[in-house]
């Protein structure tokens, strides 16, 4: 609610610089996972995934990559049918430049009627009388990926679960 209207506000105005500094992804997914937990969301089941392939520190904006984890991962605990949630970090990159991947999965089937591939807002679109709360919140992170260079991408697993992928060039 009023934290994402001000986020809004805030990249309306133009007058938030964005950072580039080393981060550890690690620790940002941890971090939005430990805020997670001390929201009154029910019973839920959430763990991190992190590969070893994953470098120690990338660049990026950790405000927004954090705002936009976190409000994914609040959507997903809001609609989640089983709250079996997955939130991961994936490097896609060879030697120092490359793609920074923070993901979301939610192993619920059944969240969307039919599979869905494509921009959240077109999914979200299709998909508005299912979706209980927290679609302000997707527009945020949508937003604050593209002013990251980056995107904000959905698609559902075979099984109809879902995941939601923020990419972004990163060094």
């Amino acid at each position: 609610g009023m934290a994402h209207s001000q986020t809004l506000q805030r990249l309306s105005s133009g007058s938030w610089a964005v950072a580039d500094e080393p981060l550890c992804p690690r620790s940002l997914v941890e971090m939005v996972i430990q805020e997670a937990r001390t929201q009154p969301w029910g019973p839920h089941h959430l763990h991190s995934q992190l590969p070893e392939t994953l470098p120690e520190r990338i660049c990026g904006d950790p405000g927004r990559l954090r705002s936009a984890l976190g409000a994914v991962l609040s959507f997903a605990l809001a609609n989640s049918s089983s709250g079996h949630i997955e939130v991961g970090a994936l490097w896609d990159g060879a030697g120092s430049k490359g793609t920074a991947v923070f993901y979301v999965q939610d192993a619920s089937p059944g969240l969307f009627p039919a599979p869905e591939k494509g921009s959240l807002t077109d999914v979200i679109r299709r998909n508005a009388d299912h979706l209980k709360s927290h679609r302000l919140g997707l527009e945020v992170a949508e937003r604050l990926m593209s002013s990251l260079q980056g995107r904000l991408v959905t698609e559902t697993d075979r099984l109809g679960g879902l995941i939601f992928r923020m990419e972004f060039p990163s060094r």
